[in-house]
């Protein structure tokens, strides 16, 4: 069988155990559910709209004793792959709509800051956002929530069920119940951040709102902006990804990505708790093509130093070999960090690779040097 394409596998396994009856809605719900993982964001209309469809067709095909026959009700197989495909949904909606909010809020805060606005404004634009930020969940979304957990909650019981006592006693009867709302967005930041802006003096809240619109300049899209580590590919384009896990399993020649050991917090913006960093000796680069001719590009750094990671790792960065910083060890707290990348650095190819590089030789084990976010945007005169 080594000549079998994945999907024909896939029905092979899905005809096995859910009949075959079952196969062909199997093997796309399957391979739907891989493509979750693999696209990362699970918030766009077309995402949601899919994984509904594939989730009422399941559920369909299963009352009506299509998959699974009579012995469904302990088929610990299609119940997982229901209950993960409903949690995925309910990340979705949720996702959906905390980013709409988040977006409308900070884009209130840019406009203030770059209309010149003084502390009476500053404080108008902090309870606009705020109010933006607390805008209750629509009726509707709100519904489709509840109903994804009432049946989460059905579904962890008959999986329970379903896989035994001896299974239920190795591990977490809770099946990730317990992180259904974990912190996925700036959502609860913002609010944290405008709600404390709005307690300071009126005279402090102008520098409040500034510092806020400084950070979501930083975060959104323009220039080149890499989020080293978010789990959508889409946004760390310019990432080298090395030899990869499926030939270097033990990252030694790829960049390590993680989160901070720590649950997300409301003291950061999400992107600035994950990273990516070169592990032991390895050099993590990001290449750059197109770039204007002639140009110089500001490049805004956010190095990760949660306490209780290992921040004290000295890290150098090169631009096409030219040394922008030595080894240093990354500001805590954490804070952007800008450099000037001349025009003679980049060349007449419009090329640029950033690579940055631990301090070699120092063994342990191997973490240190976190690199968060990285923004490219070219200077205009």
């Amino acid at each position: 069988a080594d000549d079998l394409g994945a999907e024909s596998i896939v029905v092979q396994y899905s005809r096995h155990f859910f009949g075959s009856q079952a196969a062909s809605l199997m093997k796309e719900a399957l391979f739907g559910l891989e493509n979750n993982w693999r696209a990362g964001d699970l918030s766009s209309a077309h995402a949601i709209s899919v994984l509904s469809k594939t989730l009422r067709d399941l559920e369909a095909a299963w009352a009506a004793a299509l998959i699974g026959g009579k012995q469904r009700q302990k088929n610990w197989r299609l119940q997982m792959y229901i209950h993960r495909g409903n949690y995925d949904l309910h990340v979705g909606l949720r996702a959906r709509f905390e980013r709409r909010v988040v977006q409308k809020a900070r884009d209130v805060l840019i406009k203030h800051s770059t209309s010149g606005g003084n502390s009476s404004s500053a404080t108008q634009a902090l309870q606009e956002a705020s109010s933006l930020l607390w805008l209750p969940t629509p009726r509707g979304v709100k519904r489709s929530i509840s109903l994804l957990e009432r049946r989460l909650s059905e579904l962890t019981m008959l999986l329970n069920t379903s896989v035994g006592l001896s299974v239920i006693q190795s591990q977490s009867p809770g099946l990730a119940m317990s992180s259904l709302y974990a912190n996925f967005s700036d959502l609860y930041y913002l609010r944290d951040r405008v709600g404390k802006a709005l307690q300071l003096p009126i005279g402090r809240r102008e520098n409040a709102v500034r510092k806020l619109a400084e950070e979501t300049r930083i975060l959104e899209k323009g220039g080149y902006l890499d989020l080293l580590g978010s789990p959508i590919l889409s946004e760390k384009m310019h990432l080298d990804m090395g030899e990869g896990s499926t030939s270097d399993p033990s990252f030694y020649f790829t960049p390590l990505q993680a989160t901070t050991l720590r649950p997300l917090q409301t003291d950061l913006p999400i992107a600035w708790q994950r990273f990516a960093h070169p592990f032991y000796d390895y050099i993590m680069r990001l290449k750059y093509t197109g770039l204007s001719r002639g140009r110089a590009y500001n490049l805004t750094v956010v190095r990760c130093t949660i306490p209780e990671e290992n921040n004290q790792i000295r890290v150098s960065l090169r631009a096409n070999g030219e040394l922008v910083h030595d080894l240093d060890v990354a500001p805590y707290p954490m804070a952007p960090l800008s450099y000037t990348i001349d025009s003679a650095t980049i060349g007449e190819n419009g090329v640029l690779e950033l690579a940055w590089q631990r301090e070699t030789g120092l063994g342990g084990n191997g973490q240190g040097g976190f690199i968060s976010s990285v923004k490219l945007q070219e200077i205009f005169q």
